[in-house]
């Protein structure tokens, strides 16, 4: 098998909307598309889906070094292109490229902050913060309610909406 069944050297470059996500304002991952990258497989031969696999494992390990191990990332490959033409998962990689072409890459990234900030706070951390709240489910209360006073009891407390927690 020739060296080419098991890697190349590609320019890889991130579509303009992954450019946005993983530049500087995003995630920060640092990545330059003005070098090309030996993108290498251990099981020959190369292909299309294997160089997705390498991207992913190397935005990963980026990450993680980015946010000194604070958080982890799982970066999916969306699509790759030459030009404008889609590059198939399964083909291989030596029809289809050849060492120097430029790569367009569609790519997202999931990260545990962003994952944990999105699913709120857990029924352990609503427990707690039951606990130090001023009055407990059932409890009987007096609301002003302007010009007078209501009598009435808690029905809820510590409520998600919307991302936010109301007492």
């Amino acid at each position: 098998m020739a060296a080419s069944d098991s890697s190349l050297s590609l320019y890889i470059k991130w579509s303009e909307k992954t450019a946005c996500s993983f530049g500087p304002r995003g995630y920060a991952i640092p990545w330059s598309d003005q070098e090309p990258l030996e993108v290498k497989c251990a099981q020959p031969p190369l292909t299309i889906e294997d160089i997705s696999c390498w991207i992913e494992a190397r935005v990963e390990v980026l990450y993680a070094k980015a946010t000194a191990g604070r958080d982890k990332g799982q970066c999916q490959v969306v699509s790759m292109h030459l030009g404008d033409q889609k590059l198939p998962w399964g083909d291989l990689a030596g029809e289809r490229l050849k060492d120097g072409d430029r790569i367009v890459v569609y790519a997202q990234l999931a990260t545990s902050s962003a994952v944990a900030a999105a699913r709120g706070p857990c029924e352990t951390e609503l427990r707690l913060m039951r606990t130090r709240l001023r009055f407990a489910l059932n409890d009987r209360v007096v609301c002003n309610i302007g010009a007078r006073w209501l009598s009435g009891h808690v029905v809820n407390t510590a409520v998600v909406s919307g991302g936010e927690i109301a007492p």
